[in-house]
């Protein structure tokens, strides 16, 4: 059991390091993907309570590892969105299954708390507070589950690219050698003049 366990996750590592290697071998890819986890880390940090907006300031109930697992959200956010990105530019085509774990992954995240007796704060904004007063005790349980998901989301973007090359599909159109070919169908060859005949 243990050497079938051993090859399993020897073939997961090869197709995410492939992956990977294809996504990432285009700096703007890369490029994006630093934006993308500048951008969700304070979205996440706020969302999710670690940094309190009024005071701009960290909560006081925080624990490394609420802390921790916010910059971890973003970052695993910010991958999946840069794999979904690649599949769409290169690929012309998106994994459905890695699209729609990524984003109820995304979501749920949100919905993840550093603060055990109060809900994600744009529950507020929307007028949601009383309605949703369960989401605090379920945090716990909804912090490792949206975790689970953004990683599920990013195996099938990594193996979905990695099983995808040649990455771009050739547009439809004349290839170089009709493109070089004279009117009357024939081709030149290297050396030889054309001579046309007359009636």
């Amino acid at each position: 059991m243990s050497s079938v366990w051993k090859a399993h996750m020897f073939d997961v590592w090869k197709t995410w390091k492939r992956g990977a290697g294809l996504a990432f071998s285009k700096p703007r890819y890369l490029a994006l993907a630093a934006g993308l986890f500048i951008f969700f880390i304070p979205l996440y940090l706020l969302l999710t309570n670690v940094v309190l907006i009024d005071t701009l300031s960290l909560n006081p109930n925080l624990t490394p590892v609420d802390g921790w697992s916010a910059i971890l959200l973003a970052g695993l956010a910010a991958l999946g969105f840069t794999l979904a990105a690649f599949q769409w530019r290169e690929l012309s085509g998106l994994s459905h299954a890695s699209a729609g774990a990524g984003g109820i992954g995304g979501f749920l995240g949100t919905l993840a708390t550093a603060c055990q007796i109060c809900q994600p704060i744009w529950l507020f904004w929307l007028g949601l507070g009383s309605a949703t007063a369960f989401v605090a005790e379920w945090s716990p349980y909804i912090l490792p589950l949206s975790i689970l998901l953004l990683l599920f989301s990013i195996h099938l973007g990594l193996g979905a690219i990695a099983s995808g090359c040649p990455v771009r599909r050739p547009k439809a159109g004349k290839t170089s050698a009709e493109k070089k070919r004279p009117e009357g169908g024939h081709t030149l060859k290297p050396g030889r003049a054309r001579i046309d005949k007359t009636g």
